[in-house]
């Protein structure tokens, strides 16, 4: 190279140095825009929604509900379908009821949510030999189907289906202080045979203002008395017939329902919309006592914060609030029955188990947990809870109690009405009855209904309370015949509150005075008021 070139070439090699400079600068603010604005962001629900997925899958095999609900049934060799139209619990509760008896007298069958199904492969129940359908159906409101039957209302409306050679029974559930009484069911049973369907069993219709209880009850026996003698059955298998077993975890796994309706973590990550799945948890911004010191009476008014849930409500709505059972009566049942309330376990479907059900509640949770958010340990114990007690008393003076408070016919249910409703008797005061009464306590969750959501008028106008909803409330406290001091679930929940002294003003993640709710419409036709001059008090 000559010295001419030099100068050239040293040209040369800073033009290189600077191209290196400018494609390191633009990686550089590539990687940043990357990294910040377009890399994938972590969901943070995906963890949850992993253990999820594989819990659902452990239990894939047992709850297998591949193909329409007659495919299942002529897989299963299933002879009889129960569909349960329920809003409190009551109607599934009777269903799982029947499906038990007629499990144990040897006729295989599964219990259905209408809402889950179509209501049109009815038409193919005449392909199974034998085959029988019951319908268990509230009635809601002012005669309307609750919930989960509305797809099979509409269906049952519009459809001019042949179900001739399907034979059917129908049990309603109902209030005879409302006008349409068992409207619901009715209708089921009308339409059914309109349809061409035979009636295999007379209809049965109880009424919650008097006993349901004893009205399903003998109507249930005379139903089985009827399927002996039309199924030619001779026997029944003896014994408990368990739909779920008993999982303890330990060491607990690190995602556990902490009363949550449905989804993990749905309290701590709250998002629309919100409904009896996912509730918003609202603070309690006003909680006083209406009535004077002096008084006897106790009415509360509650105000609770809805202003950053996006609900709306509306004249005659009402906010559905999610309970808990009161901790006393929790820790009780707990020492009675020498149980760790904090032992997280699971309840997981058999292979006899109602398909679409992986648990009777949300699992795992801790048996405190399932004792206060999941399982109605209040009310009376139905007879197939205390009959299924009968093997763990040890002492044949208990034994004889419950055989003869669940022993059929009228004498049977004279004692029933005796020993647990005249005495107003729940799970704990019959616990308390029997010394020698020990069941395991996993039997009692799978047994016992489901707590279920309170219902309250909305006393606040929307027009001028948008963000908040107020409720009045009376709280109920009384004595039994047995002596122990009984008051409403929910009303002496909210109370209790009050006592805690300090309102939450903003809802956050530790706080403990909020209250679970959702909003259910009104079933009143209001439309007509907005023509009105005149204002209408409700």
């Amino acid at each position: 190279m000559t010295d001419a070139e030099e100068p050239v070439a040293a040209a040369g090699d800073a033009v290189a140095v600077g191209a290196w400079d400018v494609l390191l600068l633009v990686a550089f603010v590539g990687f940043i825009v990357y990294w910040f604005f377009l890399r994938p962001k972590k969901d943070p629900n995906a963890e949850v929604r992993d253990f999820q997925r594989k819990k659902r899958s452990t239990s894939s095999t047992t709850t297998d509900s591949s193909g329409t609900f007659i495919d299942r049934m002529i897989r299963k060799d299933f002879k009889v379908a129960i569909f349960y139209g329920s809003q409190t619990g009551t109607a599934e509760d009777f269903s799982a009821r029947l499906m038990k008896d007629l499990r144990r007298m040897g006729l295989p069958c599964t219990m259905l949510d209408p809402e889950d199904h179509e209501m049109d492969e009815l038409t193919r129940l005449k392909e199974i030999e034998d085959s029988l359908v019951l319908f268990v159906v509230a009635t809601y409101g002012e005669g309307d189907p609750t919930d989960n039957a509305r797809p099979m209302f509409d269906w049952l409306s519009e459809t001019d289906a042949d179900l001739s050679g399907t034979r059917f029974a129908v049990f309603s559930l109902g209030n005879k202080t409302y006008e349409h009484y068992n409207s619901m069911g009715r209708l089921v049973d009308k339409k059914l045979e309109q349809l061409g369907a035979e009636r295999f069993f007379r209809r049965g219709e109880g009424d919650d203002d008097g006993n349901i209880e004893e009205d399903f009850v003998k109507w249930r026996e005379d139903f089985l008395v009827h399927v002996r003698e039309r199924f030619n059955i001779t026997g029944e298998q003896a014994g408990q017939l368990r739909e779920y077993e008993l999982e303890v975890h330990d060491p607990p796994p690190a995602h556990v329902f902490q009363g949550e309706p449905t989804r993990l973590k749905t309290f701590e990550r709250q998002r629309s919309p919100f409904n009896p799945k996912n509730p918003f948890l609202a603070p309690i911004t006003i909680h006083k006592e209406l009535h004077q010191p002096k008084s006897d009476r106790s009415c509360m008014h509650v105000e609770l914060g809805i202003a950053d849930s996006k609900l709306k409500y509306a004249s005659g709505d009402h906010v559905a609030i999610q309970p808990r059972n009161n901790s006393e009566m929790v820790e009780s049942i707990g020492q009675r029955l020498n149980v760790n309330l904090a032992t997280v376990i699971s309840l997981n479907a058999s292979e006899d188990a109602s398909p679409g059900k992986a648990n009777p509640f949300p699992c795992p949770c801790s048996y405190r947990t399932a004792l206060t958010h999941y399982i109605d340990i209040s009310s009376r114990p139905r007879t197939n809870v205390l009959e299924s007690l009968i093997e763990y008393c040890t002492t044949d003076e208990d034994k004889q109690v419950l055989r003869s408070v669940t022993a059929p016919g009228d004498v049977g249910r004279a004692e029933y009405n005796r020993f647990v409703v005249a005495s107003g008797r729940n799970l704990l005061d019959v616990l308390e009855a029997l010394p020698s009464l020990m069941p395991p306590l996993d039997l009692l969750l799978e047994m016992l209904p489901r707590l279920q959501v309170r219902y309250f008028s909305i006393s606040s106008s929307p027009k001028m309370f948008p963000d908040s909803i107020h409720v009045t409330a009376s709280t109920h406290h009384y004595t039994t015949p047995t002596g122990r001091e009984g008051s409403g679930v929910a009303t002496s929940w909210i109370e209790s509150l009050r006592s805690r002294g300090q309102y939450a003003v903003h809802r956050t993640r530790h706080c403990t005075l909020i209250v679970a709710l959702c909003l259910r419409p009104s079933c009143l036709p209001l439309s007509y008021c907005k023509e009105l001059t005149t204002p209408v008090a409700l």
